[in-house]
């Protein structure tokens, strides 16, 4: 499912137990680097919606999960330059949620 708004920044939450998976935060909003981003829950084995993102950008782990691995894919390039990726993080649990 994809969110039907841009979002640029925040947290990314698991669509199942809502536990804050990933902290996006905006390096560059005038880059025109597209990117969706689903966010997999190691807490219930589920995942986030997709969310897309505008920009260049960092990604962090948050009180309750850090991010265990980052896949990319369907990468499209102009002159070496990062026009659209998708990309599937993994976290693992660090702490309980609610």
């Amino acid at each position: 499912m994809t969110n039907n708004h841009n979002e640029n920044g925040g947290v990314i939450e698991c669509s199942n137990c809502s536990v804050p998976l990933v902290e996006v935060w905006i390096t560059e909003e005038n880059s025109s680097q597209e990117t969706k981003i689903i966010a997999v829950c190691d807490h219930c084995d589920d995942q986030s919606f997709e969310k897309k993102i505008i920009g260049k950008f960092y990604l962090g782990g948050t009180d309750y999960s850090s991010i265990d691995s980052i896949d990319t894919d369907n990468v499209k390039e102009e002159e070496s330059v990062i026009t659209y990726q998708e990309i599937t993080v993994k976290t693992r649990k660090t702490e309980e949620y609610g």
